[in-house]
């Protein structure tokens, strides 16, 4: 018949309070985590359960798809060519990156468990390092004659277009016979 002095008649009362979670490895956006018996009190007086939903910020550098992470390595075109042994960042610290000879544009090198924990404990996923090449924006005329002799010293192979449409031009030529 009287309002309580400290709901003021609606049958509860608001409080903060400061909750320690301890978030497991390998959350990601949209998963939730369930704290028991810290949420708000029913009726009955029993404390019901806090749910968490996580959005994971993402990083500048690493690209995560599910458990595994990605990662685009900017990589000039003479160390593509030549192969070449470079350090990249992982979750963990430092990884060596063996280039092989010749690696292409969009290559990718996988690195097994170097990915994200598994937030069910299953392990981890792997980290792709996506090759990325780079070339110069401009040649003094010195690299531009080095470049030039190089090409010239692997003849025809340094030339590839003209080989392929080699036959496709005797082919147009005899269209016109």
């Amino acid at each position: 018949s009287e309002k309580c002095g400290d709901c003021k008649g609606k049958s509860y009362t608001e409080s903060k309070e400061s909750v320690t979670v301890k978030i497991p490895a390998g959350i990601d956006t949209g998963n939730r985590l369930r704290v028991s018996g810290r949420g708000n009190t029913g009726k009955s007086g029993v404390r019901g359960d806090m749910y968490v939903t996580f959005e994971v910020e993402e990083d500048s550098h690493f690209i995560r798809n599910g458990n595994d992470i990605y990662l685009e390595v900017p990589v000039f075109f003479t160390q593509a060519v030549l192969g070449e042994d470079i350090s990249i960042p992982s979750l963990g610290g430092e990884l060596t990156l063996e280039l092989e000879t010749g690696t292409k544009d969009g290559q990718q090198y996988r690195f097994r468990n170097e990915g994200v924990a598994d937030v069910h404990g299953r392990g981890k996923g792997d980290l792709i390092a996506q090759i990325h090449l780079t070339y110069p924006n401009r040649l003094n005329s010195a690299q531009e004659e080095l470049l030039q002799k190089l090409q010239e010293s692997f003849g025809i192979e340094s030339k590839p277009h003209e080989s392929m449409f080699e036959s496709t031009f005797e082919k147009v030529k005899g269209w016109f016979k």
